[in-house]
């Protein structure tokens, strides 16, 4: 292969009259700046009793977060389906019965898990993922027909926004039960 002379003139050039930059006087700084908007990502684990046998039967369940460091964010528990649900007692429904159960956020089962400043959780993230658990809790001596029950509460995560906007993320958690024949 034959090299031009023209190749090695153009390199030789372009060395000897590029400038440098560093050090003129003509320098000009850029600033850079990032707004960081709080974020949020939610899951959660279904809740199976497994057989139901008329005694009081307990079971957990889990509810991870991961948000950006600093955020303020609550967890709310809806009421399931059953429209006569509260905070305080919800109800699988198999047919036309129902099996009540109960959500808690304490292993003690004292305290239910609802929504809003008293019945939700609220915290401010580390930036890392939250674990919480989810204490369930059937009564006993319910008497109904054999069947699957079943229910789904929504699990709401929100958060406020550096920009006066916050916003919700729900998420179905299935809970479900099994009335042996």
């Amino acid at each position: 292969m034959k090299k031009s002379p023209l190749n090695y003139f153009t390199i030789f050039s372009l060395l000897l009259f590029s400038t440098n930059s560093y050090g003129d006087a003509n320098e000009a700084f850029m600033n850079v700046s990032a707004t960081v908007e709080p974020s949020c990502t939610v899951t959660v684990s279904n809740l199976n009793f497994g057989p139901y046998n008329f005694a009081v039967s307990k079971e957990t369940t889990t509810v991870a977060i991961l948000c950006t460091n600093g955020t303020k964010f609550r967890i709310d528990m809806g009421n399931g389906n059953a429209k006569e649900a509260s905070e305080v007692t919800r109800s699988m429904s198999h047919n036309a019965n129902y099996l009540k159960y109960s959500l808690y956020k304490d292993a003690v089962m004292s305290n239910a898990w609802g929504a809003g400043n008293t019945g939700g959780i609220s915290g401010t993230s580390t930036g890392v993922m939250q674990y919480f658990k989810v204490y369930g809790r059937i009564a006993e001596n319910q008497n109904l027909p054999a069947g699957l029950y079943r229910d789904n509460v929504a699990v709401s995560l929100s958060i406020d926004g550096l920009s006066g906007f916050g916003y919700q993320i729900s998420v179905g958690m299935d809970v479900a039960a099994l009335i042996k024949p």
